[in-house]
């Protein structure tokens, strides 16, 4: 009988580790500094992701549209720079979309 809430235990005790080990596992998958850069571009601005002084994102439009149109502004390329930081920062697509761009406020058309 002893033997039985032994094994039991064991078993209840593996099951509660388990996620904790996936969720640390997640937390620190990067772990690296994450840095953020926006530049002038003709006509407007462009930003940079960098991951331990290597870029692995360069982007020169406004990402999500089909136009190839710059940022207007020094704002709203750092704001949609910092959303992509942020997603990468949690292990999340760092894909843009046109309602990341309107709930943002991001200005890429005058019809919009």
């Amino acid at each position: 009988m002893k033997k039985k809430y032994k094994t039991l235990l064991c078993f209840i005790l593996a099951l509660s580790i388990l996620p904790l080990v996936f969720f640390i596992s997640k937390t620190n998958s990067i772990g690296q500094e994450i840095y953020v850069e926006v530049y002038e571009k003709k006509g407007g601005y462009g930003y940079k992701i960098s991951i331990s002084e290597k870029i692995v994102i360069q982007q020169d439009h406004i990402p999500a549209i089909q136009k190839q149109i710059v940022f207007k502004n020094y704002n709203d390329a750092l704001l949609i720079a910092n959303l992509v930081k942020s997603k990468l920062e949690s292990n999340k697509n760092p894909r843009i979309t046109i309602d990341d761009l309107n709930s943002n406020n991001v200005e890429y058309n005058e019809f919009k």
